[in-house]
């Protein structure tokens, strides 16, 4: 399967992929009002990512620096999701770590989205830490699970 991860500051691409309707819910939470706007975003402070498969446009990538590593954000459209998004997470980790000078790889999801955290896990990701969120999530409280790639201790090292 082609996958491909390529850098990008279009942003009326992130706004399409982060405010379609299958892939909207599951990065906002009640607090966040209005559609999201790439526009008002420095791209050039983060890596954000097309993510293409089979050549076709299936979601998106960004990755956020911290102290410490990389924090990555990603959505897929629903066809690219299960097996495919497991195999193009596993690419996303070889860029992060080919492409990047991150040691660290870092991600969080709701302990409600149990798919997301099913496919985390098997990424690679290892889950470290779980914290409630101050907002609720389609009326629902719910707790952050952070994961962690240590690429020092991984397999990729």
């Amino acid at each position: 399967m082609d996958i491909q991860f390529q850098r990008s500051d279009d942003a009326a691409y992130f706004n399409r992929m982060t405010n379609h309707p299958s892939i909207s819910p599951f990065i906002r939470d009640d607090s966040t009002q209005g559609e999201l706007d790439f526009s008002k975003v420095d791209m050039n402070a983060c890596h954000c990512l097309k993510c293409l498969i089979e050549g076709r446009e299936a979601g998106f990538a960004i990755l956020v620096p911290t102290d410490d590593g990389l924090e990555l954000h990603s959505g897929l459209l629903p066809e690219f999701r299960g097996r495919t998004a497991i195999e193009a997470g596993k690419e996303l980790v070889r860029w992060a770590y080919t492409q990047t000078n991150c040691r660290k790889l870092t991600t969080w999801a709701w302990d409600n989205s149990r798919h997301v955290l099913l496919v985390t896990k098997a990424i690679g990701f290892a889950e470290d830490s779980r914290r409630d969120w101050p907002h609720t999530v389609n009326g629902k409280h719910v707790q952050q699970v952070h994961f962690t790639i240590d690429f020092d201790n991984s397999k990729l090292a």
